[in-house]
């Protein structure tokens, strides 16, 4: 199991993290507008080719213990390491002004999205 993947050490080798790569194909192969559904506010990515969508809710981030920016920010991890810093990893931030991706020290609590394998 890879120490880097959360999902795969948690629920078993069929679910991982995404990648740095595929968190830029969603944002490139995607539009993604800042909404609300069943009162929670986040991003839906929409397929330009197929219609698919994904919601990313804005579930804040966590630091030192005290939860921030719920419904208002959410930063989701991928399992791409920074190759100059091992402590920092990338991940998908999101509000409702951009979406966009960074690297951060994976001390601070982020979201991870599940993707599962065929």
């Amino acid at each position: 199991m890879s120490q880097n993947n959360a999902l795969t050490n948690g629920w078993g080798i069929e679910w991982r993290m995404p990648s740095l790569d595929q968190i830029k194909e969603l944002l490139n192969e995607c539009n993604c507008q800042w909404t609300t559904r069943n009162g929670v506010s986040g991003r839906l990515a929409t397929s330009k080719h197929n219609g698919a969508t994904l919601f990313l809710p804005g579930a804040g981030y966590s630091y030192g213990g005290v939860l921030d920016d719920v419904g208002s920010r959410g930063d989701y991890w991928t399992r791409t390491l920074d190759s100059s810093y091992s402590s920092y990893a990338y991940y998908l931030s999101l509000n409702s002004g951009n979406v966009d991706w960074k690297y951060g020290n994976r001390s601070i609590g982020r979201s991870v999205l599940a993707v599962r394998m065929p």
